[in-house]
């Protein structure tokens, strides 16, 4: 491998690291998160009573955090403490990336639909 594939392969593994801490917040018991009192979204969720906007946008960056932790693990296998295997698939981890700028992007339009 190239020593200029080698930076760009540990750069993406230092970027997704980040994945493990969004999935800790989401994927405790607190379930979803109430958006703060006074703010824009939880003024749509009284406008929209049943049904709660925050809910929509909360799924959305849970699809979002599931599909980056699917792209790390997908791309990086560990092989030893410091060794990681890299696995690259041609088509999946592209539908992988394109799932979460889908998701992430709802997450931050949905407050400002209204």
């Amino acid at each position: 491998m190239a020593q200029d594939e080698d930076q760009q392969l540990q750069s993406l593994f230092r970027a997704l690291s980040v994945v493990s801490r969004w999935e800790k917040l989401t994927g405790g018991p607190a379930g979803q998160q109430k958006p703060a009192e006074g703010s824009d979204l939880a003024g749509d969720d009284l406008g929209t009573h049943p049904h709660q906007v925050s809910l929509a946008a909360w799924n959305a960056v849970l699809a979002a955090v599931s599909h980056l932790g699917c792209l790390r693990d997908s791309l990086f296998l560990q092989t030893g403490p410091s060794n990681f295997t890299v696995r690259l698939h041609t088509h999946g981890q592209f539908a992988l990336i394109r799932g979460a700028l889908e998701n992430a992007s709802q997450m931050v339009w949905l407050p400002g639909a209204g």
